[in-house]
Parts: structure tokens; C-alpha cells; sequence
């Protein structure tokens, strides 16, 4: 009896060491376990990869908001070799000059399918750099590198889980509520999804709809206990999180070689 005890209290202690040994640990000293431990791998994977840097007190602050500009120059430093391909592969904005820090990032990240995330007014894009980013607006914001869901009802399935997202069947005046307004930045904007059967029956829709189901799915962002919490603005350890998750993606899926170097 003796011996059987000892040897449980050695299994027990060899348990105990392989968890604390398997905990995660951050080099800053504001990220914690408690708090963060759902963001400290990605964290020091972008901090490592000199995208999201911390600060010279050995802090992180991961629960600062990010701006629009932030959120792009960190995405663009990940994913150095991307690129749009759409017929403008240089987009000019009005607020963000060749001598901006964002210029790069935003100039080559933008594309006409990212057109509700800035405006165009007389004759000038306008980017707004310093506005705050929500969750819905890295969703707008975030350039489509994954792959997205070919199948109708899957998309609705997993859009009808989220309670916080508006949906609605398509009717001709619903499209007036300022979704095509391109003299205003819609990036944080909340549009309902309109439906017409299973189908996302207009671009906005289409395009968001179809984004918010494929990031849902694969894991990238994604909605907790059935609320995405779309007017939420994001934070670094947050921004962090999302773009790691689409790096760790596109090396499962053998296409991360195409969009970056890192």
C-alpha cells in the first residue's frame, strides 16, 4: 500500500511539472495568464516577427485599441508579399500621404473589394487612418487570403448562429440604409445581411456575409456563444491573435509561401 502511494505521488508530481512546464509565458510583463492566455502565443509570434512591438518598460499593452492604419501596417508587414490584384494595385488616399507611415500598407492592401472601407469624395479616396477599428471592420478590412464557403446553405447556417448579426430577407428598400454610400467610411459600419432564400442577395452582403462564415469556420474570428460582437473595437492582443491565426492557415493549407516571406 506503501509503495502504491508513492508512486501515485510521483505520477502526480510528473503531471504537475508537464502542465507548468506546458503553460505559456510572455517576455512582457502586462501580459498575463490570467488574462491573456488565449493571446500570449500569438503575441509573441508577431512580437518575434517584429510586426507588433512591445515597449521599452517590457510592456505590450494588449488591451490598446487599434486604428485602421495599425491594423493594415501590421497585416502588410506579415504578409509582405501580398499584393491586390485587382485593376487598381496602387490605391492613393487623400489623409495618407507618400510621407505617412502607412502609405506602403495601405497603397498595395486596399482593393476595389475593400471599397466600403474608405470613402471617395470629390475626386479624393479617403482612407480615415486614425479611426479606431471594430471587429466588423477587420472583417471589412482584412483582405480575403483564406478560402471561403461555396455552399449556400452553410454560409447561412453559420450566420444564423450569430444572434448579433443583423439578417433580414431582401427587399428593394433596405438597400437604402447607406450600404452604397461611398461618400462615408462604412468599415465599422453594421449592415443587416439580406437574404434572399439561402442566398446573400447583394454585394455588401455577399461580400461580408461570405467573409464573417469563412472567418467563423476556420477559426480566425470567431463568435462567442453566439455573439460576435461586431461594434467592438479590437485590441493589439486581439489584432494579433486574428492575423496569427491566418498565418497559422495558410501554412496548414501550403499557400502562406505566396503571401509571405516571414
Amino acid at each position: 500500500m506503501k509503495r502504491l502511494v508513492i508512486i501515485m505521488f510521483l505520477l502526480s508530481s510528473l503531471i504537475a511539472g508537464s502542465t507548468a512546464a506546458s503553460a505559456k509565458s510572455s517576455t512582457f510583463k502586462d501580459v498575463t495568464q490570467y488574462k491573456h492566455s488565449w493571446a500570449i502565443e500569438s503575441i509573441e509570434f508577431m512580437s518575434k516577427k517584429g510586426i507588433i512591438k512591445g515597449y521599452q518598460n517590457s510592456t505590450f499593452k494588449p488591451d490598446n485599441s487599434v486604428t485602421k492604419a495599425e491594423f493594415i501596417t501590421m497585416f502588410s508587414q506579415l504578409f509582405d508579399k501580398y499584393i491586390t490584384n485587382d485593376d487598381t494595385p496602387t490605391r492613393k488616399f487623400k489623409d495618407v500621404p507618400a510621407s505617412h507611415w502607412a502609405y506602403n500598407s495601405t497603397s498595395k492592401a486596399l482593393s476595389q473589394f475593400t471599397y466600403s472601407t474608405y470613402a471617395f469624395k470629390k475626386g479624393n479616396n479617403y482612407f480615415y487612418p486614425d479611426n479606431k477599428l471594430t471587429r466588423i471592420g477587420v472583417v471589412n478590412l482584412l483582405p480575403v487570403l483564406y478560402d471561403e464557403i461555396d455552399d449556400d446553405q452553410e454560409v447561412y447556417d453559420i450566420l444564423y448562429t450569430m444572434k448579433d448579426i443583423p439578417k433580414r430577407e431582401f427587399s428593394d428598400e433596405l438597400l437604402e440604409d447607406g450600404r452604397f454610400n461611398y461618400e462615408i467610411d462604412g468599415t465599422n459600419k453594421v449592415y443587416s445581411l439580406l437574404f434572399d432564400g439561402l442566398e446573400l442577395s447583394d454585394d455588401h452582403s455577399a461580400l461580408v456575409g461570405s467573409s464573417l462564415a469563412a472567418l467563423q469556420k476556420k477559426g480566425i474570428m470567431t463568435a462567442n456563444e453566439g455573439l460576435f460582437n461586431p461594434r467592438k473595437t479590437i485590441t493589439r492582443a486581439e489584432a494579433a491573435t486574428i492575423l496569427h491565426r491566418l498565418y497559422l492557415d495558410l501554412k496548414a493549407d501550403g499557400t502562406l509561401k505566396k503571401y509571405s516571406s516571414k
